[in-house]
């Protein structure tokens, strides 16, 4: 399952408009990653909701592995990750991998 977390809607935005480019960006996504991952299987699960850590720990009641991409560089006191990433850490009901950041 391929999920986008996070966006943000300003009053000038409707939902509707901001759930469409998601839903593009996210289909553009999964069809580079089905190309080049032939045998994976990529499903879209596009969701709305005011939780975005509530959701993931509910998605991942049904997911193998929930996989977080890391927004933050590290600091001179170690790593730091977001309040999503250490929500799921705490509270996932599967394996959570953190992917670091690529340039």
């Amino acid at each position: 399952m391929l999920i986008q977390v996070g966006g943000v809607v300003t009053m000038l935005d409707g939902m509707d408009a901001v759930t469409q480019r998601h839903q593009n960006h996210l289909e553009i996504l999964a069809d580079r990653i089905r190309h080049e991952f032939r045998q994976l299987p990529v499903h879209i699960d596009l969701k709305t909701a005011e939780s975005i850590a509530g959701t993931l720990v509910e998605t991942s009641r049904t997911a193998g592995l929930l996989v977080l991409g890391k927004h933050h560089a590290a600091t001179a006191l170690g790593s730091h990750i977001g309040r999503v990433t250490h929500a799921l850490l705490h509270h996932a009901h599967c394996p959570v991998l953190i992917a670091p950041r690529t340039r």
